[in-house]
């Protein structure tokens, strides 16, 4: 008799699944790409949300300035989507 599955995943697919090693290495380069991509709004953020952390969000920035290319790259994209797209 085959046990029973708490869930629909066939078990031929479940081993495909990744391990735990491979979460948290999603996990940190995810944390890595939001850090890159979203630093130059931290510090506004901080100021909003959390004033108590706003100089270390602009220590943060400004040790990440040197990433501000993908940022720049991507807002300037955006921009100029909006811009064809909206006609401003």
């Amino acid at each position: 008799m085959a046990s029973a599955q708490s869930d629909a995943i066939p078990p031929q697919d479940r081993a495909h699944t990744a391990g735990a090693r491979g979460v948290l290495l999603a996990s940190l380069i995810g944390s890595l790409m939001l850090l890159i991509f979203c630093a130059r709004e931290l510090p506004a953020w901080a100021d909003q949300k959390w004033p108590e952390a706003a100089e270390m969000a602009k220590s943060i920035d400004e040790a990440l300035d040197v990433f501000s290319a993908p940022y720049d790259a991507i807002h300037g994209f955006m921009q100029r989507f909006a811009d064809r797209k909206f006609g401003g």
